[in-house]
């Protein structure tokens, strides 16, 4: 038998073992050490050693009681290579299958018999919906830890239900008992920051969004300020400060016309005395 992964071993393994019989029955043998020998030897090395390390798969021949050789040998590798067969994993595996390149239709209907033949889907329409909600919740909800917790045996609807609601509850406790530390405080307020940076991330000439000011294409570089008369922006873009705009009162004194250094004011003779 050629090189196969383990989680293949049991498909691979009925389907070898169907051709062997139909190989057996063709030939007609009938001997129990030929076809004990037949199968070891058309199943190669790998199928050889398995079989001589199973305790009970090779029982001794007696020629006299013609005892039967062959069908302990099978049931063994029976139990080796087809472990219990998970329906929840089967169902999964049906509902995954999509067509092959260049696969037919008639193939890819005979791949979903094959694959639906492995599948328990339910007897009565209660058991079908309980097993389609038990589905739904392992392929959906559940994390990867939890989908291996849950695949391990097959577990009833309510079964699956109470093990998420712990396992929820349990995650829950444990996020509100961790005490966040320095550098989660400042991790969280370096986020919002970068948060509010990217929302007022517009051109400071325009307003715009898909600019900055730097940018040569922005509208406003020639635009006249209708606020503070400068050139290179609009007026909802503004910084200019007020009092530079409007002026201060100090400024509006030093405006002022100024008299002369030298203004001496007219003295009467009449007050000289």
């Amino acid at each position: 038998m050629a090189e196969i992964k383990p989680f293949l071993w049991r498909n691979e393994w009925e389907k070898w073992l169907r051709s062997f019989n139909i190989y057996v029955d063709t030939e007609e043998i009938s001997s129990v050490i030929k076809k004990r020998n037949k199968l070891l030897h058309l199943g190669g090395p790998q199928l050889q050693e398995v079989a001589y390390s199973l305790p009970g798969a090779l029982v001794a021949y007696h020629a006299t009681k013609e005892n039967d050789v062959f069908t302990p040998l099978v049931d063994k590798l029976n139990e080796y290579f087809s472990p219990q067969r998970n329906a929840v994993f089967e169902r999964h595996m049906f509902r995954s299958m999509v067509p092959r390149q260049g696969e037919s239709f008639a193939e890819f209907l005979l791949r979903l018999r094959q694959q639906a033949s492995k599948c328990s889907f339910g007897a009565t329409k209660t058991e079908i919906e309980e097993i389609c909600i038990a589905d739904k919740i392992i392929d959906a909800w559940a994390k990867t830890a939890l989908k291996k917790k849950l695949l391990e045996t097959e577990l009833k609807l309510e079964e699956i239900i109470n093990t998420c609601t712990v396992e929820e509850q349990v995650n829950q406790q444990s996020e509100a008992m961790v005490i966040p530390s320095d550098a989660d405080i400042v991790k969280k307020i370096a986020v919002q920051t970068k948060r509010n940076d990217r929302t007022n991330d517009v051109c400071g000439r325009c307003g715009a969004a898909d600019h900055d000011e730097r940018s040569m294409a922005c509208p406003a570089r020639n635009s006249k300020c209708n606020k503070c008369s400068r050139f290179g922006h609009y007026a909802r873009m503004c910084k200019t400060a007020l009092k530079r705009r409007f002026g201060t009162p100090y400024d509006n004194q030093r405006k002022r016309p100024r008299t002369s250094q030298f203004q001496v004011r007219a003295i009467d003779e009449e007050e000289l005395f």
